[in-house]
């Protein structure tokens, strides 16, 4: 009887041992499954992320660009030109301008230059 005890003392605790490994199992698997939902929330995020900042970026050489092509109407007072004849004029003058372009222009923008 006490060897049918103890048998039946093993039994019970294995299978309280298998329950609590299972109970283990689902909770592992359940932080692995939230572990690969925080994943793809934060590559979606990354995604997000680079998308807003390349929008910006977009947004910001297209203002860039309208304002800077709207002085060169203004200052050249060239707005009926076409495109071609805007090159043209602009590739007229280029190496005039860069020839002559401000000392402080040369060192602000393209760093100073060892020979000036």
């Amino acid at each position: 009887m006490y060897t049918k005890i103890k048998y039946l003392s093993k039994k019970i605790e294995v299978i309280h041992i298998s329950k609590e490994l299972n109970a283990i199992e689902k909770k592992l698997e359940e932080i692995r499954r939230e572990r690969e939902r925080a994943d793809r929330e934060f590559k979606s995020l990354i995604y997000q992320q680079k998308l807003a900042d390349s929008k910006q970026e977009r947004r910001e050489r297209t203002h860039r660009i309208a304002t800077k092509g709207a002085m060169l109407e203004k200052y050249f007072d060239c707005e009926s030109y076409s495109f071609d004849d805007t090159e043209e004029l602009l590739k007229t003058f280029a190496n005039f301008v860069k020839e002559n372009r401000p000392k402080k222009f040369k060192e602000k923008y393209h760093g100073p230059k060892q020979n000036e």
